[in-house]
């Protein structure tokens, strides 16, 4: 636990101690108090102050033990955060952007299905390093596994 954590839960737990008395010296028992502590500390992480100041306003008649007190920060009202404004797409820009993908991604398609084949093939060829998985699917997708260049 850091200094700054160790500091919140201590100033949660002399809340608390205010607030019962003896009665919450007595819920804590035997066990060490830094242990209590480190608990109450890993059951608490990720709420906000917000959850905690809201389950401290909330207290029971009793002391609460670590899950009751995580149920009460857990009922804390959710902040609303309002949503964007959306504003509706033009509908001519979507269908000249539409086409224009269309048009992209048809017609290399279209010319030769394999152009990426041949693309490894060249840059292969050409001594440029490639990887083994790289060659391998270029020589079976063109049909050339088993085939070597002087054959």
């Amino acid at each position: 636990m850091t200094t700054d954590t160790r500091n919140s839960i201590q100033k949660l737990f002399d809340t608390l101690g205010a607030a019962y008395g003896a009665a919450w010296d007595r819920s804590l028992g035997i066990t060490p108090v830094d242990q209590v502590q480190a608990e109450w500390n890993k059951r608490l992480m990720g709420f906000s102050m917000a959850d905690i100041r809201y389950a401290l306003d909330h207290l029971p008649a009793k002391p609460p033990n670590i899950f009751e007190f995580r149920d009460l920060c857990r009922a804390s009202p959710k902040k609303e955060v309002p949503l964007l404004e959306q504003t509706p797409a033009n509908p001519q820009r979507v269908a000249e952007l539409a086409k224009q993908v269309r048009d992209s991604l048809g017609t290399e398609a279209k010319k030769d299905p394999k152009a990426w084949a041949h693309k490894l093939q060249k840059r292969h060829e050409s001594g440029e390093k490639l990887g083994g998985h790289q060659i391998r699917a270029y020589r079976e997708a063109l049909g050339l596994d088993g085939r070597q260049p002087w054959q």
